[in-house]
């Protein structure tokens, strides 16, 4: 007898992920623009402010897409959205950018799981929803640089939205090989399109992704999958197309400096590097990230003693047909360490002759694509383990339940024991897991009244921004407490990147900061006659 339901299991991990979200959004809503957003912004800006229509507001982003090209950067499909950030149309509505990361990232992975461990392992639902609950907190409680991968916008656009991405596109191109529909690899061409464009990190994860995976249809011995993985060419080369105009891009020159360039010995190095450092990273987040282990263990668990689905219901197959071979653990082990680690290698072909710095998002990514990698280790183990590969029909329980009858007792005590597990474990480490939460951060950020002090200070140097007689702005220095917000400060050098960028936004001659006690000298009682308390 059942103690606890695998389904009700997967109601509380469930659960737990959405309340834990709500800290994370709510935050979201003292979110500012700032900085890269106002300079890819401000050309979009300008257009809707001069009442252009949608096609000169088009025009305006892809020449200023064009013009980055040839002076800094390539990767033509997150420019272009870039363009389009949400502080355009009014402030406030930059908070809609915590709604891409959250929303983006819930949707890639429940979509992928589900496919994995559902459709291809054969798992009942309820161990997919409880993977992809517990893989999202991880991955957005204990995000590498939450304020890039989530609150940031051209973070969010360049990594978070494209890991979305990549997993919606692995997803799909497991769904058409298996399938064959033809929606699906519309589906694929459509995201791998857009892909070529992305982030480099995205476009390695993506491009290996489906290559293996095609690989794996094109050698499954299955003529129809055969004849499907071929279509894959068509979304992979749409890809590289992307890929080598960003590689070739003339900006890239500058940005990279002299030294940046194509050689053998950078070459190896980088191959060398990535699996070096991919390697030890990956067993190192599991120091860095602690409850992480639960992932593992909840995973491997619930698929050890999981009712497999019936390899063809039609047939009455059992689960025998669902066998995990060693020879399948390590395919998939060797091929997911390669894609793990090769996501860092544009990271070290760059190297450290790059001037503007490797953006947080760029380990994010590194993030994400492990904690996909060790739940999808974590099922193919459990069900090695827990006897499908052995199983003879004989030792199958009597219920038909696709399970053997040693494993059966052990299935209905597991859900209870892992829920008694979390909560042991929270008990003890507690202190180890909320400090290093992103909930934590906001919670400390709120209480403090530090987000309040935010939104206020937001609020005056805004009110005098959006004042058109006012040409040159001087406002006092924001404290610099901003939890887990990204926000780039103007400074007192009117020459500097960001009051230029931020003036260029606003229309105005100069942006500047001076010390608040100055400020109040100098402005505060105008600020006051002006725009009110």
């Amino acid at each position: 007898m059942k103690i606890l339901k695998t389904k009700t299991l997967a109601a509380i991990t469930l659960i737990i992920y959405i309340l834990s979200c709500i800290p994370v959004i709510y935050i979201g809503f003292f979110n500012y623009a700032s900085g890269d957003d106002y300079l890819y912004g401000a050309p979009v800006k300008h257009a809707i402010e001069n009442h252009a229509n949608f096609l000169q507001v088009i025009s305006v982003a892809w020449r200023d897409v064009i013009r980055e090209y040839y002076s800094f950067q390539g990767t033509l499909a997150t420019m272009f959205v870039w363009r389009f950030e949400p502080s355009i149309w009014g402030e406030k509505l930059y908070s809609i950018t915590i709604f891409i990361s959250v929303g983006i990232l819930s949707i890639g992975i429940f979509f992928l799981f589900n496919v994995i461990l559902t459709k291809l392992l054969k798992l009942e639902k309820s161990v997919y929803i409880i993977a992809s609950s517990l893989a999202l907190f991880m991955i957005i409680q204990f995000m590498v640089y939450p304020a890039s991968g989530l609150y940031f916008f051209p973070g969010v656009i360049r990594y978070t939205f494209a890991f979305g991405l990549v997993c919606l596109a692995c997803g799909f191109t497991i769904l058409y090989l298996t399938d064959g529909f033809k929606r699906h690899l519309v589906a694929v061409i459509l995201l791998m399109t857009y892909l070529g464009g992305s982030g480099f990190p995205p476009i390695v994860m993506s491009g290996l992704g489906v290559f293996f995976l095609m690989a794996w249809g094109f050698l499954s011995g299955d003529p129809a999958r055969k004849r499907r993985s071929l279509f894959m060419l068509i979304p992979l080369g749409l890809e590289m197309v992307g890929f080598i105009i960003a590689a070739t891009c003339p900006g890239n020159k500058f940005r990279g400096g002299e030294d940046f360039g194509f050689s053998i010995g950078r070459v190896f190095e980088v191959f060398y590097k990535s699996f070096k450092f991919g390697t030890v990273e990956l067993f190192k987040y599991f120091l860095d990230v602690r409850p992480l282990c639960l992932l593992l263990i909840f995973v491997f668990v619930l698929a050890f003693v999981s009712r497999s689905k019936r390899a063809s219901d039609e047939q009455g197959a059992s689960a025998v047909q669902l066998r995990i071979t060693v020879k399948n653990l390590l395919i998939v082990g060797i091929l997911g360490w390669f894609i793990v680690c090769m996501t860092r290698s544009p990271e070290y072909y760059a190297g450290d002759t790059v001037w503007a710095g490797i953006s947080g998002g760029v380990y994010d990514s590194y993030y994400y694509v492990s904690v996909v990698y060790i739940v999808v280790m974590s099922a193919m183990l459990g069900l090695f383990f827990g006897g499908f590969g052995k199983a003879k029909a004989a030792d199958l329980d009597a219920s038909g339940d696709g399970i053997t009858a040693a494993n059966k007792r052990f299935a209905d005590i597991a859900p209870a024991a892992l829920l008694v597990f979390l909560i042991v474990f929270v008990a003890l480490l507690n202190r180890h897991l909320i400090g290093n939460m992103v909930d934590y951060d906001i919670y400390k950020f709120v209480s403090s009244g530090q987000a309040a002090d935010y939104e206020a200070q937001m609020q005056e140097r805004l009110a005098v921004f959006n004042d058109p007689n006012v040409t040159d702005a001087v406002v006092p220095y924001i404290n610099d407490k901003q939890g887990p917000l990204m926000h780039m400060p103007i400074t007192e050098d009117v020459e500097g990147y960001t009051n230029k960028v931020t003036a260029d936004f606003y229309g105005k001659n100069t942006v500047q900061a001076i010390g608040r006690e100055e400020w109040n000298e100098q402005y505060g009682a105008m600020w006051n006659e002006l725009y009110g308390k």
